[in-house]
């Protein structure tokens, strides 16, 4: 994302609501707060909201619903979980 204000004017108001629903979900826990922030975006495709983390693992909300954790796998499968614990775990155990 080369410029924040771009990125906001791409939102509507429902996306508002998820940008604000992953901001909340960061900021809220610790363990989540201590990955730094990758990258920010908006998928058109989807509707989703999303926040990369560091630890590869991406909260995402979309249509101001609650937020959700994806895990990629390397071969592009991607799956979605309702706790940061769950996806982490997941996550760990790919590296394996």
């Amino acid at each position: 994302m080369t410029n924040f204000a771009d990125f906001l004017n791409t939102l509507g108001s429902s996306d508002m609501r998820s940008l604000n629903i992953i901001l909340q979900t960061y900021n809220n826990d610790y363990e989540i707060k201590s990955n730094g922030i990758e990258d920010i975006g908006f998928n058109t495709n989807s509707g989703y909201v999303w926040l990369l983390l560091n630890n590869g693992i991406t909260i995402v909300s979309c249509f101001g619903q609650s937020a959700e954790f994806l895990v990629t796998e390397f071969s592009g499968k991607e799956t979605f979980y309702d706790n940061y614990y769950e996806a982490i775990n997941h996550s760990t155990s790919l590296e394996v």
